[in-house]
């Protein structure tokens, strides 16, 4: 009964990383150094890894990136891909989306440790993306 009890609410927790909240959810990371004075923030912050920007990152990538790449005029490919507007996008829509699945690992594995006191808390995942976290900026 123990066991089946555990697997419901590891069932629950693991739907409820999928479905977008209202809410942000727990902080993960500890908060960003400040910046020196005058110095533009393009760091990527912990909030900025959920479902609604993973999703439309992920459209991105299904959809404009190869409407702008499938065009018989071979010239203007070449103009998009010489554009630096393609490359950012490009960019941070990989950054958003491997931000995001780094951060369902770590939210995994938080669960998991609340049902299983064999999982080390808050170690290998929410480590990687903390640092994933750490190093991550928007191109500009």
């Amino acid at each position: 009964m123990k066991e089946k009890f555990g697997v419901v609410v590891l069932a629950v927790a693991l739907s409820s990383l999928a479905v977008p909240s209202a809410f942000a959810g727990p902080k993960l990371c500890p908060p960003p150094p400040p910046l020196k004075e005058g110095q533009d923030d393009m760091r990527m912050n912990e909030e900025d890894f959920d479902f609604k920007e993973f999703a439309s990152s992920l459209s991105f990538l299904h959809k404009e990136i190869p409407k702008r790449l499938l065009d018989k005029d071979s010239k203007a490919v070449q103009r998009r891909l010489d554009s630096s507007e393609f490359w950012i996008g490009y960019q941070n829509s990989l950054l958003i989306i491997e931000g995001y699945a780094l951060k369902q690992a770590a939210l995994l594995q938080i669960a998991q440790t609340q049902l299983s006191p064999k999982t080390k808390p808050r170690d290998d995942a929410v480590k990687r993306f903390c640092e994933f976290v750490g190093s991550a900026h928007y191109a500009d």
